[in-house]
């Protein structure tokens, strides 16, 4: 464990705003995806009674508020966690805290680099001392592919959100919720993952306090 762990802070509310946001975008996703794909297999339009149609748009329309409240906190979470790891690990890592949320912002490469951010995280956390000869696990692969699919599906929706629900054909509105609602659970477990790893790391006693 590298020397000097005051910049450490267990990032407990960050992670828990985190997640909450993750998994209130699961259910919603999920459950409006659901609603339309159902509509698709009838063959029919959206028909709900009523209360429940309120209740579905209103979960519907907080589908366009929670990606950017998601997005600042997950700034944050990573601001925090990688600092944590320099904290941690003796080897030297790509990305200080501010470049490691700083390449989200940047056209082009905030493609490909978010990726490579979290790849270096997970590995640098799971394996403080040995991480550079460690292999992401496919998982971060998968969801950095379903990052770009959701983030489609975002721009989608949120243009559709301005008129009425006809003008994104049914069936591709429910794919693109329903791989949002998938792409954000690999996103919860990569982040509960690594929040893990750091709790971990910091229960291990330091090299002082061993010797």
């Amino acid at each position: 464990m590298a020397e000097g762990t005051s910049d450490y802070r267990q990032p407990r509310i960050l992670t828990s705003l985190l997640l909450a946001l993750v998994v209130f975008q699961i259910f919603s996703a999920a459950l409006v995806g659901g609603v339309i794909l159902a509509a698709v297999v009838r063959g029919e339009n959206i028909n709900l009674p009523q209360p429940l149609f309120v209740a579905y748009d209103l979960i519907r329309r907080s589908l366009m508020i929670t990606p950017l409240t998601t997005t600042v906190i997950k700034m944050f979470w990573i601001y925090r966690v990688n600092k944590n790891t320099h904290s941690v690990t003796s080897q030297k890592m790509e990305f200080t805290p501010g470049w490691a949320v700083g390449w989200h912002f940047i056209p082009i490469a905030s493609i490909w680099t978010p990726y490579f951010v979290i790849s270096e995280l997970y590995r640098a956390n799971r394996n403080p001392e040995t991480w550079h000869s460690d292999k992401a696990p496919p998982i971060i692969a998968i969801w950095w592919v379903l990052t770009i699919v959701s983030g489609i599906a975002s721009m989608i929706i949120g243009f559709a959100s301005k008129g009425s629900h006809n003008e994104t054909p049914l069936f591709t509105s429910a794919v693109l919720l329903l791989s949002l609602a998938l792409h954000q659970s690999f996103a919860a477990f990569i982040y509960s993952r690594i929040a893990g790893f750091q709790k971990r790391i910091q229960t291990l006693p330091s090299v002082e306090h061993v010797f």
